[in-house]
């Protein structure tokens, strides 16, 4: 069972990664946290249903992912202190295309869409917030597509390495080859080419 100690701290953090907040308004962000553990491989969020929480991830991992032509593609990883949620479907309320899943043992801190929004109309900073957070998000998911289209597949990696290299020593291989447009053997060949680049 989360504290109100626990959930003003987790709303802090979210307060320091996208705007500072005065404490009123934190503590307004705390009351509507609910906080979930949550056992490796569980789903959070299934093809089909409607993404109704924002993850926080306080602990653990959680993955995004879909399938196409019978394959499983992870679009987004988060760990501690990073988000995960199907925006269009928190957005509008409309069946999604993306799972999330636990890739690890989780602790989560949720905001349900009906809250979230109940609290942006009553509070300017919690709406700004909220508003930074999803150009944070859509500048995340513009380089992304950036880097598919135009890196080579050692540069996607190095990149990779660069900007996420907890995710690359605590994901599986095949979901991290999978979010980088890979087979798992493409993947292995590049990961040799990089070690022999760095130690030749």
């Amino acid at each position: 069972m989360e504290t109100l100690k626990e959930k003003l701290i987790v709303a802090q953090k979210l307060s320091e990664k996208y705007l500072r907040m005065t404490h009123e308004s934190i503590e307004a962000l705390s009351s509507i946290l609910i906080c979930k553990e949550i056992e490796k491989n569980q789903f959070l969020l299934k093809e089909g249903e409607i993404c109704e929480y924002l993850y926080f991830v306080d602990k653990g991992m959680l993955r995004q992912f879909y399938y196409k032509y019978g394959r499983d593609m992870t679009e987004h990883f988060a760990i501690e202190n990073e988000l995960s949620f199907n925006v269009e479907s928190y957005l509008f309320q409309k069946p999604s295309k993306l799972m999330v899943e636990t890739l690890e043992p989780s602790v989560v801190y949720c905001i349900s869409n009906k809250a979230l929004f109940a609290l942006i109309n009553k509070n300017a900073e919690v709406n700004t917030m909220y508003r930074l957070l999803l150009e944070s998000l859509l500048i995340q998911y513009h380089q992304r597509l950036d880097a598919l289209r135009l890196d080579l597949a050692l540069e996607r990696y190095i990149r990779f390495l660069k900007e996420s290299p907890e995710i690359v020593q605590r994901a599986p291989l095949l979901h991290i080859a999978s979010y980088l447009l890979m087979s798992p053997e493409t993947l292995s060949r590049v990961r040799s080419s990089f070690i022999n680049v760095k130690n030749p």
